[in-house]
């Protein structure tokens, strides 16, 4: 019955829309180019990203590398006291509490509170600065990538940090079985026998392939203790025997529930612990995170649900503030030809493609915790191409014609995650499908018989499905990472085409970053004229906080970095 409202509020969405002046007879204009050639196009999308505040409530918009921030102050009547000023208390949902190896590790502020990055982000250009490697240089063929690293860093147990801990580190990441959440493409693409030490804390990689995303890719690492691992193992080296470098150790790991943490009063950094506990809470049901967000149990609450944002939009907790930040997801329909042999069909794909409502996909699942969008990048990244295509349900039936189809002669699988987002997102579209008549079935399994699927290795079968780009930082890599065998994909969401894996090869491989934009534009180009994918929308993430809390930083909003957080009033 649930999926049956959902369906009809999904067509009524629609209905609405386009009687407000949505056009259902517009043609496909040309692919445009924002920020090729030069640095990081900065330009917000256009639609709306949050409502307006309401009377009392402050709303600012601050830049951002990848679009905006958009910021809700509350009413301050009174001093609100924090109960226990030694101990910072966060809460995350989505992310389950993990063993604390962060090549496994899913998004968590506990990463960079426990471990140094390898670089680190530059918080107000989307793009790099100095940590645990201060000094690099790539050369002209950008083939060998000298780094320099600290010589002043000291892991948890007292041991001096040195570069084989830096080249265990990046060794560790190259391997699946060991960190299966890294970028192999930046990782697996050091030469580990022909790379070598030229000094305590100095090395000399040798790239098994030309690469100017290397130092940009080193942001989704940390520095690991070699010794500790190699003595311990996998199944003692973590959980509540984890040792990084970070400002903060960890006490224990509880499964299911939380991190506890605490200082580490010899930390070597720039933002030294001020708390001398920070507790980490995982909650399955979000709404049960705001809950204790009100009643003064959390500090900080990521990524709450859109009413609960809203609830601080309309000012109904006082002494509150609310940051809306791009959460560098960006949401795609794929095909799976390889199994649906009618998807080759460029005029099939087009015909689904031009069935879909990207404004109404992004309102059923996330309200206006996203924006709809036409590209397969994400605002702020250099290079990036707007498709501008719209729903056109006349246009559709017509390039199904030419295929010598009906709509009702194909029958289609739409595969999902039991995910109450993923279904959202796969409901709105199976909506608009059974409009233009095509028979779609839709099947929901639990996460990982979903990847399994995904993978074609898994027991169902799907011919289409929303996939996502998850963008560490602004470099174009998890685009083709995500769309091009060529790359190391072993999705179905890549694509069967010689054409789309020899201009993501040229991408990955070029020798400057122009090269990379040009090369990322003409792929994207190829992939619209070619009716591959169907760019949906960009997430947005909410990280809510009491207003005696400054320096939370983030470039991905879903993983805030809170080492500069402190007590302010």
């Amino acid at each position: 019955m649930k999926k049956i409202v959902c369906l009809l509020l999904a067509l009524a969405l629609f209905v609405s829309i386009a009687a407000c002046g949505g056009s259902g007879k517009q043609q496909s204009p040309a692919p445009t180019s924002t920020g090729g050639g030069g640095g990081p196009s900065t330009s917000a999308p256009e639609t709306p990203t949050a409502p307006e505040a309401k009377e009392g409530v402050q709303m600012e918009k601050l830049p951002h590398p990848a679009g905006e921030i958009i910021r809700y102050i509350t009413p301050s009547p009174t001093k609100y006291e924090k109960a226990d000023k030694s101990t910072l208390y966060i809460g995350q949902t989505g992310v389950p509490i993990q063993n604390g190896n962060p090549g496994s590790g899913s998004d968590s502020a506990f990463y960079p509170l426990v471990f140094d990055r390898l670089i680190e982000f530059d918080y107000d250009t989307g793009g790099v600065a100095p940590m645990v490697i201060k000094d690099w240089k790539l050369s002209e063929d950008a083939k060998t990538l000298d780094i320099t690293m600290r010589d002043d860093i000291t892991f948890h147990n007292g041991q001096k940090a040195t570069i084989d801990d830096l080249l265990y580190s990046l060794w560790r990441y190259s391997k699946v079985e060991l960190a299966n959440l890294t970028d192999k493409n930046i990782y697996g693409n050091i030469d580990y026998d022909k790379s070598e030490k030229t000094g305590d804390y100095s090395a000399r990689l040798i790239l098994k392939e030309p690469s100017v995303s290397m130092i940009r890719g080193f942001t989704s690492g940390y520095l690991l203790c070699k010794e500790h691992l190699e003595t311990n193992g996998e199944e003692n080296g973590w959980w509540d025997n984890v040792v990084g470098s970070g400002p903060y150790k960890v006490e224990s790991i509880i499964q299911g529930d939380r991190y506890n943490l605490v200082k580490n009063d010899n930390y070597w950094g720039e933002y030294k612990p001020v708390f001398d506990k920070v507790v980490i809470r995982y909650y399955p049901e979000a709404s049960t995170m705001y809950m204790d967000y009100e009643t003064g149990a959390l500090d900080i609450a990521v990524n709450p649900l859109a009413v609960d944002v809203n609830r601080v939009i309309n000012g109904e907790v006082n002494n509150t503030i609310c940051d809306i930040y791009p959460m560098l997801f960006l949401a795609y329909l794929a095909f799976n030809e390889e199994k649906n042999p009618i998807l080759y069909d460029i005029n099939v794909r087009k015909a689904i493609i031009l069935s879909i409502d990207q404004e109404i996909v992004a309102k059923m699942a996330f309200d206006f915790m996203a924006v709809p969008t036409t590209s397969l990048m994400h605002t702020g990244m250099g290079g990036k191409v707007e498709w501008g295509i719209q729903r056109d349900v006349e246009a559709a039936k017509a390039a199904l014609a030419e295929s010598g189809y009906k709509p009702s002669d194909i029958k289609l699988v739409l595969g999902t995650s039991t995910n109450n987002v993923n279904m959202a997102v796969a409901e709105a579209i199976q909506a608009q499908l059974l409009e233009v008549g095509f028979q779609v079935e839709m099947i929901t399994t639990d996460p990982q018989t979903n990847l399994n699927n995904l993978r074609n290795a898994g027991p169902d079968t799907y011919d289409i499905t929303q996939g996502f780009v998850q963008y560490i930082n602004l470099d174009q890599n998890a685009l083709i990472q995500a769309m091009s065998k060529a790359t190391g994909s072993t999705y179905f969401a890549t694509v069967s085409d010689e054409k789309a894996e020899e201009l993501a090869y040229k991408q990955k491989t070029a020798l400057t970053q122009e090269e990379k934009e040009a090369a990322a534009e003409e792929l994207q180009k190829y992939l619209y004229e070619t009716w591959w994918f169907a760019p949906l929308f960009e997430q947005k993430v909410a990280i809510i906080y009491r207003d005696y809390i400054t320096g939370i930083r983030a470039v991905a909003g879903r993983s805030p970095n809170v080492n500069a957080v402190k007590i302010v009033g």
